[in-house]
């Protein structure tokens, strides 16, 4: 698999001045640069896309064909996508969708649009779309929760730090969990994965208050 690699050289004040055409790499982009690298097209690598330090995209989409990784911040005007994981030592920001075959990880992930994984997502800082959020495994965060629509852990759960808030329902495959409130526009269901996991925890939806949403399956537990 072919590499490229972006050093010092190929950035004037932070925005890339490489000839390299990085629109459709058929390899790997490896940004060794450790400020912030700043490009004004399209990242498009048929492998993986790492970055040392914070990444800044003002095209239209950065696409991995198999992980991105950056040790940094990464933003996007448009899309941020990967067919494997996605791994972002700061936050992820993008105007548009946020997408892993595998999982997503960082300090905190915001999308404009909608975010979803492959297996989990996980931010320490929170988690918030203007869309919906999607995992087949758990949703984690030790913030808050917020989407503009619905939120659904396929097999996992959907744990929050402090609170959970979604404009349409919220669905867990194995329990539900909000250190603080959660507050929903539509109907709350916790349990609903294809098998019984038979713990304390399955089928629980726990928070301190329930502001709003109707439970439609599982237990309602309120917490000190």
């Amino acid at each position: 698999m072919e590499k490229i690699t972006l050093t010092k050289k190929d950035f004037k004040d932070g925005i890339y001045i490489g000839k390299s055409d990085l629109n459709n790499m058929h390899g790997n982009i490896i940004i060794e640069n450790e400020g912030r690298c700043i490009f004004y097209d399209n990242l498009f690598a048929s492998g993986s896309i790492i970055a040392r330090g914070d990444l800044v995209l003002y095209g239209r989409i950065i696409h991995a064909g198999k992980c991105i990784e950056v040790n940094g911040d990464m933003s996007a005007n448009g899309d941020i996508e990967a067919n494997g994981s996605i791994i972002v030592g700061g936050s992820i920001t993008a105007d548009g969708r946020i997408w892993s075959e595998q999982y997503i990880s960082a300090e905190e992930i915001s999308s404009k649009e909608h975010i979803s994984a492959g297996e989990y997502i996980d931010a320490r800082e929170g988690i918030s779309a203007k869309d919906y959020i999607v995992s087949v495994g758990n949703i984690r965060t030790d913030g808050n929760i917020v989407a503009k629509d619905y939120i659904w852990s396929a097999k996992g759960w959907i744990s929050a730090g402090k609170n959970i808030r979604s404009f349409g329902g919220i669905t867990a495959g194995i329990m539900i969990g909000a250190g603080g409130t959660i507050d929903c526009g539509a109907k709350i269901l916790a349990g609903v994965a294809p098998f019984y996991r038979p713990d304390e925890k399955h089928g629980k939806i726990k928070c301190r208050r329930l502001l709003s949403g109707e439970i439609a399956y599982g237990d309602l537990v309120i917490t000190k």
